[in-house]
């Protein structure tokens, strides 16, 4: 709890900074709560909970607690609490906001289902992926059926809705979530938003997963049109974007093509200053891979090399996933030495 809830605390004593306030108490804590407001748009977050928590003491002596009042005024402290970090306080304040807001029927139903998609970007930026995911689902539910919402919040659930499905590997549901967000980037007229581009990203991973790959070309392109022009050539996304490409076009029997964007994925990993050992590592299993399928094996040899080097030279813990990747291309360099002495 921040420390503003002495109110609660305390059975409902009106702390001393506010005695002999004038008699009009709901016009005091709207004053109150509208100074917090304008210190939360300003980027004031301590000096916004301060207010708000001032409006707060006021309203608990004057007024029942589950005022719609009282929940707007959890609401804001949640906001500000989140933007400091502070999210167990956040999510708590949050969920005393819904209960004040369900305990009054004639609230907005589009406000609570905000509230239930700010508790699920609390819960996962607290690690909490699948409480998260639980809230997502709520929150977009009670739009889908009320026909009313934010369109960011409604675009960015479906977003993160579409992370975790991808997460667990349910491509198809992602997919269909991430369609939804895109259409809504569109509506808000972000159609070259790098945001956007990352919703086409993912999708096109979605798509590539369901075998979709048509679908995922255009996603990758667009994806592609909209990052070379809106980040620095050498930001991360765009060399995980080409090797996307490029297990793609591998998929599709595009060997030259998908060996082409391995290599500008190769470039600009290797001159990022903080390197991609894994990524490099798969990149070059990649086009071991597309040698191989060409039947040019000391090719593919020479790269399955390069991945196992990569793996003994840079990755030095050992894990599980390491281990299983190194045996992985071990048998597949052993597979294209095999197919080389009896080609």
């Amino acid at each position: 709890m921040v420390s503003g809830y002495s109110a609660i605390e305390h059975g409902g004593n009106l702390p001393n900074d506010t005695e002999g306030v004038p008699e009009n108490r709901l016009e005091l804590a709207e004053t109150y709560q509208k100074i917090a407001n304008i210190y939360k748009g300003m980027g004031l977050y301590k000096e916004a909970i301060a207010s708000f928590e001032k409006s707060l003491d006021v309203l608990l002596v004057s007024c029942p607690e589950n005022r719609p009042d009282l929940g707007d005024i959890y609401h804001g402290i949640g906001e500000c609490c989140n933007c400091l970090g502070m999210h167990q306080q956040a999510l708590s304040s949050f969920e005393i906001a819904l209960e004040a807001y369900n305990e009054d029927s004639s609230h907005r139903s589009s406000v609570i289902a905000s509230v239930h998609y700010k508790i699920g970007c609390t819960l996962e930026a607290m690690g909490l992926s699948d409480e998260a995911y639980e809230r997502y689902i709520i929150a977009l539910d009670i739009w889908k059926r009320s026909c009313t919402g934010n369109m960011a919040m409604i675009t960015d659930a479906n977003c993160r809705v579409g992370r975790f499905l991808m997460s667990i590997r349910c491509f198809s549901k992602a997919h269909k979530n991430l369609k939804e967000a895109l259409e809504g980037a569109k509506t808000m007229g972000m159609t070259d938003d790098p945001w956007t581009a990352s919703i086409y990203n993912n999708l096109g991973i979605c798509c590539w997963h369901i075998k979709k790959h048509e679908e995922a070309a255009e996603c990758y392109r667009n994806a592609l049109r909209i990052w070379s022009v809106t980040l620095p050539w050498n930001h991360p996304f765009i060399p995980a974007l080409y090797q996307n490409i490029g297990f793609l076009y591998s998929d599709m029997g595009w060997y030259e093509e998908a060996l082409d964007n391995y290599v500008k994925a190769l470039d600009l990993k290797l001159t990022q200053s903080s390197e991609d050992y894994t990524g490099i590592v798969t990149i070059y299993e990649g086009m071991g891979v597309c040698y191989f399928r060409m039947h040019m094996y000391e090719k593919a040899m020479d790269y399955y090399r390069k991945a196992l080097d990569t793996i003994m030279s840079s990755i030095p813990e050992e894990t599980e996933g390491i281990g299983f990747f190194r045996d992985r291309i071990s048998q597949e360099y052993i597979e294209a030495d095999q197919a080389r002495m009896y080609r």
